[in-house]
């Protein structure tokens, strides 16, 4: 079974709220089954083979996501934790409420104890930490199969008490009573996607538009805007919206701290492109690619607080964003992007894929 291009992405709007509140998400996450089932694009098939050059990697799952909880990601995995759980990129394992989430460049220990408080750990109290490598392997570690996924299962050589997962080249730490449920919902995320995927044409009837030496073809009904964006305190994409900021002092670092609990750290589909700073370099771990004259560097994930490196418009601990740096022509001088995959994936990476130099 099979759809259209077009077919797929006129159900977009049923994914943009997996960023909102959770009920919408929820509602959402009932809607992206269909296309998860279908997994086509203009004669792609669901096992990845490409017709007339497109190619559809494996979407996320988010009927796996439990009423009342949010997806994470990092690297190709993401999984789903309650909504009001903490989100940290710090090391520090604040302990608030009944859980944590850590995301990091390296896996760490389980939180065992609260650092920036007097509170004791509840009994209900679950620690959760990933990170996109597999540099720890799990002793006794088993390989067996979670939604379709080949993974190894065993227990973290440090504590034996907490179970420790490889999957889609992530590793997945977790430790206390909702260990199961946590487990239970890998899939593939957003950002693999639209990285390993393929969309050769953008859909009829798309808006193209130009701006900094590149062309960028988005959805019909998006809105658009071009200018300085801010006042220097910028939250990222907006819903639905493609951005032109030619304004290369527009940052967002000196913004008030985001909320860090998993249901609100999420951005929404829409892409910003705004001109770098005057010798703006190459961030370090970014990886490039050539899409004919332009050099395309994606950042790496998770962006973690305190990073020189972080790039424009990322809140430490955002899930579901994909940042990068174009270099076009090989003129010395980068033009920043900042895409937000809390919607259709589909649509994600058919935007990403339409940017081009013109």
């Amino acid at each position: 079974m099979s759809l259209k291009l077009a077919e797929l992405q006129h159900q977009s709007s049923a994914l943009r709220d997996i960023g909102k509140a959770p009920k919408a998400r929820r509602a959402a996450a009932a809607i992206s089954m269909v296309l998860i089932s279908v997994v086509s694009i203009a004669g792609c098939t669901s096992t990845g083979t490409a017709k007339a050059g497109n190619r559809i990697s494996p979407l996320p799952d988010y009927s796996l996501t439990p009423q009342g909880w949010s997806p994470v990601t990092v690297g190709n995995l993401q999984i789903s934790v309650p909504g009001t759980w903490q989100v940290e990129t710090s090391g520090s394992c604040f302990v608030g409420g009944d859980g944590t989430v850590e995301v990091a460049r390296t896996l760490n220990a389980p939180c065992t104890a609260p650092k920036t408080d007097n509170l004791q750990i509840s009994t209900t109290y679950t620690s959760v930490s990933i990170a996109p490598n597999e540099l720890v392997k799990p002793t006794g570690a088993k390989k067996v199969s979670i939604n379709g996924i080949p993974v190894f299962k065993g227990r973290y050589p440090q504590d034996q008490s907490a179970t420790l997962v490889e999957a889609l080249g992530s590793e997945l730490l977790v430790k206390g009573p909702e260990t199961s449920k946590v487990i239970a919902t890998v899939t593939h995320s957003p950002e693999s996607v639209v990285l390993s995927s393929v969309v050769s044409r953008s859909p009829r009837g798309w808006a193209s538009y130009s701006f900094g030496g590149i062309s960028i073809t988005v959805p019909k009904n998006w809105a658009h805007s071009q200018g300085g964006i801010g006042n220097g305190c910028y939250p990222g994409p907006v819903e639905s919206t493609l951005q032109l900021d030619n304004d290369p002092s527009t940052y967002s670092h000196s913004c008030p701290p985001p909320n860090v609990r998993a249901g609100y750290l999420h951005a929404p589909l829409g892409l910003i492109v705004a001109v770098a700073h005057d010798g703006e370099n190459r961030r370090s771990g970014s990886v490039c690619s050539k899409r004919g004259s332009l050099s395309i560097c994606v950042d790496p994930t998770p962006f973690i607080s305190g990073d020189p490196n972080q790039p424009r418009f990322a809140s430490p601990g955002e899930s579901d964003l994909l940042t990068g740096q174009i270099l076009v022509g090989g003129k010395p001088k980068f033009l920043d992007i900042a895409l937000g995959l809390g919607g259709n994936p589909v649509t994600a990476v058919s935007v990403f894929d339409s940017i081009k130099q013109g």
